[in-house]
């Protein structure tokens, strides 16, 4: 069965948007890790550095301070009647409903998860700590978002808002 292209036929281009789309969400992680690779070999320096800290990302969050972090996570909170919630009351919120965000390295040979190392409240802003190697991309899960990660360098301050009516993660934050 042929499909007939004219002048007003956009069904074919929408296909062959869909297919482009579908296409390069199939390569992301191989760009991104191609990408990573060329960061490391660039910057030969911080490579000792970004490989130590691998070894204690994987602990339970339990502590209030985390001393040798290398993400500190600023977090909020949007309840589904618009309120947002923020500092203590948001991490009170969060920690009682246990979510707490955790970090997914787009990499395919990291471990599938990152979580908090610590937590805390400073200057009316609430606060997860986070020992990741740096130089990287991760997104927070969960989210609603596939192609949204965020870039993490040695100490760097990201933020980001959980959304109670959709019980994901957006970031950056809508402040």
């Amino acid at each position: 069965m042929p499909i007939e292209v004219g002048d007003g036929s956009w069904i074919p281009v929408a296909f062959l948007c869909l297919l482009l789309l579908a296409a390069l969400a199939a390569v992301r992680p191989a760009i991104l890790d191609l990408y990573a690779r060329a960061l490391e070999r660039s910057s030969s320096t911080s490579s000792t550095t970004s490989t130590s800290s691998a070894s204690s990302s994987s602990s339970s969050a339990s502590s209030s301070i985390a001393a040798g972090y290398t993400l500190k996570l600023l977090v909020q909170v949007k309840l589904r009647n618009g309120t947002l919630l923020r500092g203590e009351r948001a991490l009170l919120w969060l920690r009682e409903r246990n979510r707490i965000p955790v970090l997914a390295p787009a990499r395919g040979d990291r471990p599938p998860k990152y979580e908090p190392v610590g937590w805390g409240v400073e200057d009316g802003e609430a606060f997860f700590y986070f020992d990741v190697p740096v130089g990287e991309w991760y997104s927070i899960v969960p989210n609603d978002c596939t192609l949204c990660l965020i870039h993490v360098t040695e100490g760097c301050v990201k933020g980001a808002t959980f959304i109670e009516a959709k019980g994901v993660w957006s970031y950056p934050p809508d402040y």
